[in-house]
């Protein structure tokens, strides 16, 4: 009877140590997922900032920069929460981000002036160009 017992508060010792490790474990992948947000939001904010820091006469205005913020904000999570959703389905993924991705294309260049949206498209394309260089770069350089 002593054996049976001493088994069993064995076993509830260990199957509480278990869910702790899970509870912390599970606290620290939300952390890290809220760090990966908050990175993805300021990146996105210094290149809005960054399109427009060489020409005064398009800068963001504090109210575009809160709501840029705001919106940037709200599309990030909803895309991380779709990645959590399709963790295994890269296809189900792809397809729900795309028209999500759109309509956060759309609501920020309604934030945005013409000139501004013009200004930062430029800057988008430039970006896109230096990337295509430097990937050409490296690929080049792995071939040799």
């Amino acid at each position: 009877m002593k054996r049976i017992v001493l088994i069993l508060f064995v076993s509830l010792l260990t199957l509480t140590q278990v869910m702790a490790q899970d509870a912390e474990r599970d606290a620290k992948k939300m952390e890290r997922q809220q760090e990966r947000i908050t990175q993805r939001i300021d990146k996105e904010m210094t290149e809005l900032t960054d399109a427009f820091k060489d020409n005064e006469a398009v800068a963001l205005s504090d109210e575009q920069k809160t709501e840029l913020e705001k919106l940037i904000t709200e599309k990030t999570t909803k895309l991380s929460d779709l990645k959590q959703k399709h963790k295994d389905d890269r296809e189900g993924y792809s397809t729900e981000r795309k028209p999500l991705a759109k309509e956060y294309r759309e609501k920020i260049k309604n934030v945005l002036t013409e000139e501004q949206a013009t200004a930062f498209k430029e800057y988008k394309e430039k970006k896109r160009a230096e990337r295509k260089a430097k990937e050409a770069k490296k690929a080049e350089e792995g071939e040799n």
